[in-house]
């Protein structure tokens, strides 16, 4: 195990207790925290109280390693009133807020924090405590094992078996196994039956529900290892997720000395937690590239925004294209449609969302993610097209007390939705939760060749009119309007129906040879390095002809003109010569089968500013969709040469007129 201070300390058992027995991994944590998780009672604890200034001073009394001791009693979500009022032995014990201040010992001085021993959810049974759980998979737990559930599924329906079934069994059976086991398997919790049913020190009786259990498990103690320099990283919750990610892919640990003890702890658990992530490899990007892209209120994108396994393109002409910090994208790939004049779509992406698996086209549509939301796209079986799945980041999916963020009474109030509208009339009220409510819409797939769903996400207008507080206007409505009449399932219901395969198939078609060449490229460019600029990864596409069309070739293509427009808004002209040279070079190869007439005579713009180049690339795609390669080609040679005269002549832009 390693401490926070990154010593290696080993557990310290006594010779009688080396085989025998299960012990538990502890923590300290705020009373805030521990009554949302198991908490250990230690019969020592008054001594650490007593004696132990400090948590550093502890360890300094401990660098050997951690010892087991024994547990006086095991709680389960107590209340912190409950902790509070148990003594011999207390529940509490009270640390320096800082420890650097080993004179903050009063339990009442401000600068001290109540804590309590939390359970991290590392319970290790000991070889003999293994083999008690052996024989209990033969017996008492026999319920709860697959080989023992199958057992008894074909004493009762094994006259109904056949050899080409699967596991031997026929699907013309009354009940699925599945059905078969939730009927007949017992409900065991290792904290609330298991951990119960182990001997400790306050151990009179059964506390288990279970008596076979507890006659079972009763001749092996429960002890715990605690580790006052711990700290656990609770992963529970959609924000969780979010804060750790962004944290580990911080270049920098920042610290805060001032503030309250409640400040103090909470900057140094976010240091802690941090230190962990980077100890781990988290890190902002893995596998991943951005393109065209602000963050919110600057102009560059800044390690906060967490982008995993995705090729993430936006249009750098667009201003309104921009991902908010404390993002996390993961698993997606987000092309720009068409070229970058005209009618066009804009992508805006709030504070800290957490975006997953969205693919396909907008196709000139708005993505306008309000912030704190989650949205994730799942594809479903058998050709069912796509799940959307949306809700706040905060949300408890366990309650229905809150939706995308806000107060579900207002939601439902505000927006003319009604509690049928969500739930199944024959779920009871008291069991009505997010799990169970049918939020969700599903999207159709666009094209039987890509598979990927019809982009289509305005129900997210009137849900950006809540939040805002303002009337619906004429979209949101009919975002609104459309997801009523759209069909929805819940999160309850999505594993059943959710295609994992084709999931796990299309993340792993993110190429890794892709992103790299696109980031190699990129760097290139845009360091003004002495490289040959190569798309080597567009050699696997096949035929020559399937290149002009290909998603890989529009992302290449997409990613160059961002270059353009980054280039040129820093004056920097000889990388936007070089770009659009790079493109021609692209685009090259499929001139050798190019049949398209003489070249029509294409009048170039005489100043070089981002709306010109806009309207190049618009007639760069338009030959590439007629197919005229070559002249395409020397439209962007020309493009090229305008820019490298732009280079070295010295007067403004403004004035500058360009001569072939």
């Amino acid at each position: 195990i390693n401490d926070n201070s990154n010593n290696e300390k080993k557990i310290q058992f006594n010779e009688n207790d080396s085989n025998n027995g299960v012990f538990g991994l502890a923590v300290p944590a705020p009373l805030s925290t521990a009554q949302n998780h198991g908490v250990f009672i230690v019969n020592n604890v008054n001594d650490f109280n007593n004696q132990i200034d400090t948590i550093s001073d502890y360890n300094t009394n401990n660098n050997d390693g951690w010892k087991l001791q024994s547990t006086f009693k095991v709680l389960q979500k107590p209340t912190i009133d409950e902790m509070m009022s148990m003594s011999n032995p207390s529940c509490v014990f009270h640390t320096a807020a800082t420890a650097g201040n080993a004179n903050a010992t009063d339990n009442n001085s401000e600068d001290t924090t109540t804590m309590a021993w939390i359970d991290t959810g590392v319970i290790t049974f000991l070889p003999d405590a293994v083999e008690t759980l052996k024989e209990m998979s033969r017996t008492v737990l026999k319920n709860c094992t697959r080989v023992g559930l199958m057992e008894l599924y074909l004493e009762k329906y094994g006259g109904l078996a056949s050899d080409g079934g699967e596991d031997g069994v026929n699907i013309t059976t009354p009940v699925s196994i599945e059905e078969f086991a939730r009927g007949i398997a017992p409900k065991i919790c290792l904290y609330g039956d298991m951990l119960h049913a182990l001997q400790t020190t306050s151990s009179i009786s059964s506390s288990s529900d279970n008596v076979n259990l507890f006659g079972a498990l009763s001749k092996h103690e429960l002890q715990t290892v605690i580790i006052p320099e711990g700290s656990f990283v609770h992963l529970g919750t959609t924000g969780e997720l979010i804060d750790f990610l962004v944290a580990g892919g911080e270049v920098s640990i920042s610290t805060n000395n001032e503030g309250s003890s409640d400040d103090d702890h909470q900057q140094q658990q976010q240091t802690k937690v941090q230190s962990f992530a980077k100890s781990i490899g988290v890190s902002s990007r893995s596998n991943a590239f951005l393109s065209g892209f602000r963050r919110g209120d600057v102009d560059d994108i800044a390690s906060s925004l967490v982008i995993l396994n995705s090729i993430v393109i936006g249009d750098g002409w667009n201003k309104s294209f921009s991902i908010g910090e404390g993002t996390v994208i993961e698993h997606c790939t987000i092309p720009f449609s068409g070229g970058s004049g005209g009618s066009i779509g804009k992508i805006l992406v709030g504070k800290r969302c957490l975006l997953s698996g969205i693919r396909g086209d907008l196709n000139g549509r708005d993505l306008c993610i309000p912030s704190e939301m989650c949205l994730q796209l799942l594809p479903l079986r058998h050709g069912g097209g796509f799940v959307c799945l949306c809700f706040g980041v905060n949300d408890g999916i366990k309650e229905a007390t809150s939706l995308y963020g806000m107060d579900l009474k207002q939601v439902l109030e505000r927006s003319g939705l009604i509690a049928s509208d969500l739930w199944d009339d024959s779920i009871p009220f008291s069991r009505r939760t997010l799990w169970n409510a049918k939020l969700h819409p599903i999207m159709e797939i666009a094209d039987g060749e890509t598979n990927c769903p019809l982009l289509n996400f305005s129900f997210l207008e009137w849900i950006q009119a809540l939040r805002d507080d303002v009337q619906l206007d004429a979209g949101a409505s009919q975002g609104l309007r459309q997801w009523k009449e759209s069909k929805r399932i819940a999160i309850c219901h999505i594993r059943e129906c959710v295609d994992s395969e084709a999931e796990a198939k299309y993340r792993s078609t993110i190429s890794s040879v892709e992103v790299r060449q696109l980031n190699l490229v990129t760097n290139c460019l845009v360091g003004q390095k002495h490289e040959p600029c190569s798309f080597d990864h567009l050699a696997g596409v096949g035929r020559l002809s399937a290149l002009n069309g290909h998603p890989m070739m529009k992302r290449a293509l997409k990613a160059m003109d961002n270059i353009c427009y980054q280039a040129l808004d820093e004056g920097k002209f000889d990388i936007v010569g070089r770009t659009f040279m790079v493109l021609s070079e692209l685009l090259s190869p499929l001139c050798s089968n190019d049949i398209e007439p003489e070249p029509a005579a294409v009048e170039l713009p005489s100043t070089l500013t981002s709306e010109s180049i806009a309207q190049v690339i618009v007639i760069r795609d338009k030959m590439l969709s007629e197919q005229a390669y070559s002249s395409c080609c020397q439209l962007l040679e020309s493009m090229s040469s305008m820019a490298t005269q732009r280079c070295i002549y010295e007067e403004k832009s403004h004035s500058f007129v360009y001569s072939d």
